[in-house]
C-alpha cells in the first residue's frame, strides 16, 4: 500500500523496484464486519492475550496465491532471476511474506518482516518449500508495539525456528519502537537489501 511503498522507497537502494500491492477490501470480524484493507481477516483482538487464538487459514491462503502470482510475474521481468527479489511487508504484510514466500516453489533472495508476525507457525513445517529453507529473514519488531504485542511476535518467530530448524531468521528488537520502524531501523533495512541483492547468485 502507499504507506509501505513510501516507507520502503525511503531506503531502497538505487536501481531497485518497489512494487507494494494494496490488500483487498474485506469485512473483518474484530470490526464488526465493518471492511477494511486486509491480507486476511482478524477474528480476535489482542492476539498478545491468547497466543493460541484462530486466524483466518483461508484468508492466509488466498493472499498466497495473489502473491505467487505477482512473485512469478516479477521475476519474469527480470529474466528468471528469482533471487534479484526481496519480499518483504509492515503487520499483516510482513506476516504474509513470511507465510507465502517460504511456500513458494523458488528461491527468493531474502524476506522482510516489519512489525509483523508469523502466521501459524506449526504449520510451516508441512508447507515451506525446499526451494526457501535458507532464505534470509529479517524480522524487525519495537519492544512498545501494542498493535502486534512485542511479547507474541518473539514468541511466533521462535515457534517458526523449533518448527522449521535451519531456517535462516534474524529476529531484531528495538527498545523504544512502537508499531513503527526509527530511522536506525531503516537504515537496517537498507544494508539488508544492499547486502542480499549483492550477494552472488547461489
Amino acid at each position: 500500500d502507499a504507506v509501505t511503498s513510501t516507507m520502503f522507497q525511503m531506503v531502497t537502494p538505487a536501481g531497485v523496484r518497489v512494487v507494494a500491492p494494496r490488500p483487498p477490501l474485506q469485512p473483518i470480524t474484530i470490526a464488526d464486519e465493518d471492511e477494511m484493507r486486509a491480507w486476511f481477516d482478524v477474528l480476535e483482538g489482542d492476539p498478545g492475550s491468547n497466543p493460541q487464538h484462530e486466524e483466518d487459514v483461508d484468508g492466509l491462503d488466498d493472499s498466497t496465491r495473489r502473491l505467487h502470482d505477482l512473485l512469478r510475474d516479477e521475476i519474469a521481468l527480470l529474466d528468471g532471476r528469482s533471487k534479484r527479489v526481496i519480499v518483504g511487508g509492515f503487520d499483516q504484510g510482513g506476516a504474509l511474506a513470511i507465510y507465502g514466500t517460504l511456500q513458494f516453489d523458488q528461491a527468493i533472495g531474502g524476506i522482510v518482516s516489519c512489525a509483523g508476525f508469523v502466521p501459524l507457525p506449526e504449520d510451516m513445517k508441512n508447507k515451506m518449500h525446499p526451494a526457501n529453507v535458507k532464505t534470509p529473514i529479517l524480522a524487525l519488531h519495537g519492544r512498545a508495539d501494542h498493535a502486534v504485542p512485542f511479547e507474541y511476535a518473539k514468541a511466533r518467530y521462535e515457534r517458526l525456528r523449533e518448527s522449521c530448524p535451519g531456517l535462516n531468521l534474524t529476529f531484531e528488537p528495538d527498545f523504544h519502537a512502537g508499531h513503527w520502524l526509527e530511522q536506525h531501523q531503516l537504515m537496517r533495512l537498507r544494508h539488508f537489501w544492499e547486502h542480499t541483492l549483492t550477494t552472488p547468485q547461489g
